[in-house]
Protein backbone atom coordinates (compact mmCIF):
# COMPACT_ATOMS: atom_id res chain seq x y z
CA UNK A 1 0.00 0.00 0.00
CA UNK A 2 1.70 3.19 -1.07
CA UNK A 3 2.25 5.93 1.42
CA UNK A 4 0.48 9.11 0.49
CA UNK A 5 2.90 12.14 1.14
CA UNK A 6 1.83 14.77 3.40
CA UNK A 7 1.84 18.24 1.88
CA UNK A 8 3.05 21.49 3.57
CA UNK A 9 0.64 23.77 5.10
CA UNK A 10 1.15 27.48 4.71
CA UNK A 11 -1.07 29.58 7.42
CA UNK A 12 -3.09 32.24 5.81
CA UNK A 13 -1.91 35.87 5.90
CA UNK A 14 -4.02 38.05 8.53
CA UNK A 15 -6.63 40.19 6.83
CA UNK A 16 -4.97 43.36 5.46
CA UNK A 17 -1.66 41.87 5.13
CA UNK A 18 0.22 43.60 1.85
CA UNK A 19 1.89 40.34 0.19
CA UNK A 20 3.40 40.34 -2.94
CA UNK A 21 3.13 36.86 -5.41
CA UNK A 22 6.01 34.98 -5.44
CA UNK A 23 5.01 34.66 -9.03
CA UNK A 24 5.31 37.86 -9.61
CA UNK A 25 8.98 38.44 -7.66
CA UNK A 26 10.17 35.57 -9.89
CA UNK A 27 9.24 36.48 -13.09
CA UNK A 28 10.61 40.14 -12.04
CA UNK A 29 13.76 38.57 -11.30
CA UNK A 30 14.09 36.07 -14.04
CA UNK A 31 13.47 39.79 -16.30
CA UNK A 32 16.23 41.36 -14.48
CA UNK A 33 18.44 38.26 -15.24
CA UNK A 34 17.83 38.46 -19.34
CA UNK A 35 18.19 41.51 -19.79
CA UNK A 36 21.72 41.71 -17.41
CA UNK A 37 23.41 39.20 -20.24
CA UNK A 38 22.51 41.81 -23.03
CA UNK A 39 24.83 44.55 -21.32
CA UNK A 40 27.69 43.74 -23.76
CA UNK A 41 25.03 43.87 -26.52
CA UNK A 42 23.98 47.31 -25.50
CA UNK A 43 27.29 48.80 -25.27
CA UNK A 44 28.39 47.59 -29.04
CA UNK A 45 25.30 48.25 -30.27
CA UNK A 46 25.53 52.28 -28.84
CA UNK A 47 29.08 52.59 -30.14
CA UNK A 48 28.37 51.13 -33.61
CA UNK A 49 25.53 53.45 -33.94
CA UNK A 50 27.14 56.77 -32.52
CA UNK A 51 30.26 55.78 -34.95
CA UNK A 52 28.47 54.98 -37.98
CA UNK A 53 26.70 58.46 -37.49
CA UNK A 54 29.62 60.47 -36.91
CA UNK A 55 31.45 59.07 -39.98
CA UNK A 56 28.70 59.34 -42.10
CA UNK A 57 28.27 63.38 -40.56
CA UNK A 58 31.80 64.41 -40.83
CA UNK A 59 32.12 62.54 -44.50
CA UNK A 60 29.29 65.23 -45.56
CA UNK A 61 30.74 68.36 -47.52
CA UNK A 62 30.61 71.42 -46.23
CA UNK A 63 27.52 73.74 -47.42
CA UNK A 64 27.84 77.50 -47.97
CA UNK A 65 24.54 79.66 -47.82
CA UNK A 66 23.97 82.91 -49.98
CA UNK A 67 21.71 85.28 -48.60
CA UNK A 68 19.41 87.60 -50.39
CA UNK A 69 16.94 89.81 -49.16
CA UNK A 70 13.53 90.63 -50.78
CA UNK A 71 11.58 94.07 -49.87
CA UNK A 72 7.74 92.55 -50.84
CA UNK A 73 4.64 91.82 -49.31
CA UNK A 74 3.38 88.35 -48.43
CA UNK A 75 1.18 87.80 -51.52
CA UNK A 76 3.93 88.75 -54.01
CA UNK A 77 6.22 86.80 -51.91
CA UNK A 78 4.28 83.85 -51.98
CA UNK A 79 4.04 84.12 -55.44
CA UNK A 80 7.41 85.00 -56.69
CA UNK A 81 8.12 81.54 -54.41
CA UNK A 82 5.83 79.37 -56.89
CA UNK A 83 7.35 81.09 -60.14
CA UNK A 84 10.94 80.00 -58.81
CA UNK A 85 9.87 76.65 -58.39
CA UNK A 86 8.26 76.48 -62.36
CA UNK A 87 10.36 74.94 -64.76
CA UNK A 88 10.78 78.23 -66.97
CA UNK A 89 12.50 79.55 -63.92
CA UNK A 90 14.67 76.30 -63.26
CA UNK A 91 15.33 75.81 -66.94
CA UNK A 92 16.56 79.63 -67.52
CA UNK A 93 18.98 79.20 -64.31
CA UNK A 94 20.05 76.21 -65.13
CA UNK A 95 21.23 76.90 -68.79
CA UNK A 96 23.43 79.78 -66.54
CA UNK A 97 25.27 77.85 -64.16
CA UNK A 98 26.56 74.21 -64.58
CA UNK A 99 24.36 72.25 -62.27
CA UNK A 100 24.72 68.36 -61.17
CA UNK A 101 22.45 65.80 -62.81
CA UNK A 102 22.48 63.71 -65.49
CA UNK A 103 19.02 64.53 -66.55
CA UNK A 104 16.80 67.81 -66.62
CA UNK A 105 14.12 66.52 -64.31
CA UNK A 106 17.13 65.64 -61.99
CA UNK A 107 18.84 69.05 -62.26
CA UNK A 108 15.70 70.79 -61.50
CA UNK A 109 15.26 68.97 -58.22
CA UNK A 110 18.67 69.65 -57.25
CA UNK A 111 18.10 73.14 -57.99
CA UNK A 112 14.17 73.34 -56.29
CA UNK A 113 15.86 71.75 -53.39
CA UNK A 114 18.76 74.41 -52.30
CA UNK A 115 16.15 77.46 -52.21
CA UNK A 116 14.27 78.72 -49.27
CA UNK A 117 12.01 81.52 -48.88
CA UNK A 118 11.68 82.53 -45.52
CA UNK A 119 10.07 85.78 -43.84
CA UNK A 120 13.44 87.47 -42.41
CA UNK A 121 14.56 87.54 -38.47
CA UNK A 122 13.24 90.05 -36.47
CA UNK A 123 10.53 90.58 -39.37
CA UNK A 124 6.29 90.23 -37.65
CA UNK A 125 4.58 87.78 -38.50
CA UNK A 126 1.59 90.03 -39.59
CA UNK A 127 1.76 91.87 -42.58
CA UNK A 128 5.87 90.82 -43.33
CA UNK A 129 7.59 93.41 -45.49
CA UNK A 130 11.04 91.51 -46.07
CA UNK A 131 11.78 88.22 -46.53
CA UNK A 132 15.04 86.15 -47.00
CA UNK A 133 15.94 84.03 -49.88
CA UNK A 134 18.68 81.21 -49.05
CA UNK A 135 20.55 79.26 -51.47
CA UNK A 136 23.13 76.72 -50.40
CA UNK A 137 25.86 74.93 -52.33
CA UNK A 138 29.29 73.20 -51.61
CA UNK A 139 30.69 76.44 -53.71
CA UNK A 140 30.29 79.87 -52.48
CA UNK A 141 30.63 81.41 -55.58
CA UNK A 142 27.93 78.85 -57.25
CA UNK A 143 25.73 79.91 -54.72
CA UNK A 144 25.81 83.24 -54.77
CA UNK A 145 25.36 82.97 -58.99
CA UNK A 146 22.48 80.85 -58.48
CA UNK A 147 21.01 82.94 -56.25
CA UNK A 148 21.14 86.14 -58.22
CA UNK A 149 19.60 83.84 -61.42
CA UNK A 150 16.81 82.73 -59.45
CA UNK A 151 15.89 86.36 -58.41
CA UNK A 152 16.35 87.61 -62.14
CA UNK A 153 14.71 84.77 -63.46
CA UNK A 154 11.64 85.82 -61.15
CA UNK A 155 12.12 89.58 -61.95
CA UNK A 156 11.70 88.42 -65.81
CA UNK A 157 8.69 86.70 -65.65
CA UNK A 158 6.73 88.85 -63.77
CA UNK A 159 6.49 91.14 -66.85
CA UNK A 160 3.03 90.73 -69.11
CA UNK A 161 3.93 88.17 -71.83
CA UNK A 162 4.10 89.96 -75.18
CA UNK A 163 0.58 90.06 -76.62
CA UNK A 164 -0.63 91.43 -73.15
CA UNK A 165 1.86 94.13 -73.52
CA UNK A 166 0.34 95.14 -76.56
CA UNK A 167 -3.06 95.52 -74.89
CA UNK A 168 -1.45 97.30 -71.79
CA UNK A 169 0.41 99.78 -74.17
CA UNK A 170 -2.57 100.42 -76.45
CA UNK A 171 -4.73 101.16 -72.84
CA UNK A 172 -1.39 103.51 -71.54
CA UNK A 173 -2.23 105.42 -75.02
CA UNK A 174 -5.66 105.66 -74.57
CA UNK A 175 -5.78 106.72 -70.63
CA UNK A 176 -3.10 109.52 -71.60
CA UNK A 177 -4.97 111.10 -74.08
CA UNK A 178 -8.03 111.01 -71.94
CA UNK A 179 -5.87 112.85 -69.58
CA UNK A 180 -4.79 115.58 -71.75
CA UNK A 181 -8.10 116.07 -73.15
CA UNK A 182 -9.18 116.42 -69.20
CA UNK A 183 -6.20 119.09 -68.92
CA UNK A 184 -7.64 121.14 -71.95
CA UNK A 185 -10.96 120.95 -70.64
CA UNK A 186 -10.30 121.61 -67.49
CA UNK A 187 -8.12 124.97 -68.25
CA UNK A 188 -10.60 126.11 -70.61
CA UNK A 189 -13.65 125.98 -67.47
CA UNK A 190 -10.91 127.42 -65.44
CA UNK A 191 -10.03 130.42 -67.37
CA UNK A 192 -14.20 130.44 -68.02
CA UNK A 193 -13.41 130.38 -72.03
CA UNK A 194 -16.19 127.75 -72.41
CA UNK A 195 -19.39 128.27 -71.13
CA UNK A 196 -22.04 125.73 -69.35
CA UNK A 197 -22.75 122.92 -70.33
CA UNK A 198 -18.90 122.26 -69.59
CA UNK A 199 -17.92 119.70 -71.98
CA UNK A 200 -16.53 116.20 -70.47
CA UNK A 201 -14.80 113.12 -70.95
CA UNK A 202 -17.04 110.35 -70.11
CA UNK A 203 -15.13 107.55 -68.15
CA UNK A 204 -12.76 105.28 -69.58
CA UNK A 205 -14.79 105.83 -72.84
CA UNK A 206 -13.18 108.90 -73.73
CA UNK A 207 -16.85 109.41 -75.49
CA UNK A 208 -17.68 113.72 -74.79
CA UNK A 209 -20.95 114.54 -73.49
CA UNK A 210 -23.13 116.98 -71.97
CA UNK A 211 -23.14 118.23 -68.73
CA UNK A 212 -25.26 121.12 -67.94
CA UNK A 213 -23.29 122.10 -64.27
CA UNK A 214 -22.26 125.16 -62.95
CA UNK A 215 -18.30 126.10 -63.26
CA UNK A 216 -17.37 125.24 -59.77
CA UNK A 217 -19.76 121.96 -60.11
CA UNK A 218 -17.51 121.23 -63.56
CA UNK A 219 -14.45 122.12 -62.27
CA UNK A 220 -14.91 119.42 -59.31
CA UNK A 221 -15.89 116.58 -61.84
CA UNK A 222 -13.07 117.59 -64.28
CA UNK A 223 -10.92 117.07 -61.05
CA UNK A 224 -11.86 113.68 -59.73
CA UNK A 225 -11.62 112.39 -63.58
CA UNK A 226 -8.31 113.32 -63.63
CA UNK A 227 -7.37 111.23 -60.64
CA UNK A 228 -9.47 108.51 -61.35
CA UNK A 229 -7.89 108.55 -64.88
CA UNK A 230 -4.26 108.81 -63.55
CA UNK A 231 -4.51 106.24 -61.08
CA UNK A 232 -5.65 103.82 -64.03
CA UNK A 233 -2.38 104.84 -65.90
CA UNK A 234 -0.11 104.13 -63.12
CA UNK A 235 -1.81 100.73 -62.50
CA UNK A 236 -1.06 99.63 -66.23
CA UNK A 237 2.43 101.04 -65.99
CA UNK A 238 3.16 99.20 -63.06
CA UNK A 239 1.58 95.60 -64.77
CA UNK A 240 3.86 96.89 -67.57
CA UNK A 241 6.62 96.80 -65.47
CA UNK A 242 6.27 93.72 -63.53
CA UNK A 243 8.51 93.33 -60.32
CA UNK A 244 11.55 95.89 -60.39
CA UNK A 245 15.03 95.49 -58.98
CA UNK A 246 13.86 98.19 -56.22
CA UNK A 247 12.54 94.94 -54.58
CA UNK A 248 15.61 93.78 -54.11
CA UNK A 249 16.48 94.87 -50.59
CA UNK A 250 20.27 93.35 -50.71
CA UNK A 251 21.97 91.45 -52.96
CA UNK A 252 22.98 87.72 -52.80
CA UNK A 253 25.94 87.29 -50.47
CA UNK A 254 28.81 85.70 -51.26
CA UNK A 255 29.61 83.50 -48.06
CA UNK A 256 32.50 82.74 -46.39
CA UNK A 257 31.84 80.58 -43.50
CA UNK A 258 30.59 76.87 -44.01
CA UNK A 259 28.14 74.73 -42.34
CA UNK A 260 28.97 71.35 -41.16
CA UNK A 261 25.96 69.17 -40.14
CA UNK A 262 26.32 68.28 -36.33
CA UNK A 263 28.24 65.31 -35.91
CA UNK A 264 28.04 64.90 -32.28
CA UNK A 265 24.81 66.09 -32.15
CA UNK A 266 23.43 63.36 -34.52
CA UNK A 267 25.71 60.88 -32.80
CA UNK A 268 23.81 60.98 -30.05
CA UNK A 269 20.64 61.12 -31.14
CA UNK A 270 21.43 57.53 -32.88
CA UNK A 271 22.97 55.99 -29.99
CA UNK A 272 19.30 56.76 -28.02
CA UNK A 273 17.28 55.52 -31.41
CA UNK A 274 19.26 52.13 -31.60
CA UNK A 275 18.97 51.42 -27.98
CA UNK A 276 15.53 52.00 -27.70
CA UNK A 277 15.04 50.15 -30.62
CA UNK A 278 17.10 47.00 -28.89
CA UNK A 279 15.29 47.57 -25.70
CA UNK A 280 12.30 47.17 -27.43
CA UNK A 281 13.41 43.98 -29.46
CA UNK A 282 14.38 42.19 -26.43
CA UNK A 283 11.77 42.90 -24.52
CA UNK A 284 9.34 42.12 -26.70
CA UNK A 285 11.54 38.55 -27.38
CA UNK A 286 12.17 37.90 -23.54
CA UNK A 287 8.57 38.74 -22.34
CA UNK A 288 7.18 36.25 -24.68
CA UNK A 289 9.81 33.82 -23.27
CA UNK A 290 8.94 34.57 -20.07
CA UNK A 291 5.49 34.18 -20.70
CA UNK A 292 6.05 30.37 -22.24
CA UNK A 293 8.16 29.34 -19.05
CA UNK A 294 5.16 30.40 -17.02
CA UNK A 295 2.42 28.47 -18.93
CA UNK A 296 5.20 25.57 -19.34
CA UNK A 297 5.33 25.32 -15.36
CA UNK A 298 2.06 25.65 -14.72
CA UNK A 299 0.95 22.96 -16.93
CA UNK A 300 3.64 20.38 -14.93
Amino acid sequence: MTKQRDLPMHPAPADGADVSPPAQEASDLELVALLSKYGLLFIMVGLLAAFATWWLSSAQPALYTSVAYLRIDEPTARNADAIMRTDAVLDAVNAKTAIPGNTIEERRRWLDSRRTLTIAPGEGARDPRLFRQDVVDVDPVRARGLNAALIEAWLVRTKPPPFQTTFINTEIARLEDNLKLIDKYLEQVEKDTISAPAILPKGDAGTIIAVPEARGSAIATLLTKRDETKAALAKLQRELQGTTRDAVFSDPSLPEEAKRARSYTNAVLAVIAAETLLLILILSKETGWIRWRRRTASRS
